[in-house]
């Protein structure tokens, strides 16, 4: 059977939730062939959306250390994927078997606890999403839904995997990054609502 795409490019085999009755994310009843990823040609330059991601990436403290090489290796590995306003790209409980770098828009992160929603935070252009889970093979930690259209670049957990083994800094990078995450408190301005 050859995958599916619905046509706001959910696809079967990143989420496997496309059914006769339409998409999980999106709702909507109409699916065409998955198209095959293409690989980027290796000395072209990186789309100027990816470059300018990856810059942001580099500023931030876990991946200071990463050169430019390993940066530009990360940015080729990717699939971009698009995700209209209010999409949820992640659940909670969810299985941990991709990765994101946001090229452009933001998401918002959620988790329960207590029965009380807490609002985490936003992660926007040059932000990665979905390390913790991935990196510990453990259920996704929070809900992360889409603020306005985004579009990020998509790494499955091969992918993940097989850079990170080649590329033992950008391991040390994610690692850290995760460790971060899991030890900071909820923001200040952090918003609590009861459920009911």
């Amino acid at each position: 059977m050859q995958p599916l795409t619905c046509v706001c490019d959910h696809s079967q085999a990143a989420h496997g939730r496309l059914s006769a009755g339409g998409c999980a994310f999106c709702a909507c009843k109409a699916f065409r062939p998955a198209e095959p990823r293409e690989l980027p040609v290796p000395d072209a330059p990186l789309e100027p959306e990816i470059a300018a991601a990856l810059d942001v990436l580099a500023q931030h403290v876990a991946f200071q250390q990463v050169s430019a090489a390993d940066l530009d290796a990360l940015g080729r590995r990717g699939g971009k994927r698009y995700f209209p306003d209010g999409t949820i790209l992640m659940d909670k409980g969810d299985k941990s078997d991709r990765l994101f770098l946001v090229l452009k828009g933001s998401f918002r992160v959620e988790r329960y606890a207590r029965n009380k929603l807490a609002f985490l935070g936003r992660l926007g252009r040059g932000e990665i999403v979905g390390e913790v889970g991935l990196l510990a093979s453990a259920r996704r930690s929070s809900t992360v839904q889409a603020v306005g259209e985004v579009v990020v670049l998509e790494f499955t957990k091969p992918e993940v995997q097989g850079l990170l083994r080649k590329r033992p800094v950008l391991r040390r990078a994610l690692l850290d990054l995760a460790r971060g995450r899991l030890n900071s408190p909820p923001p200040p301005d952090a918003c609590f609502s009861v459920l009911g």
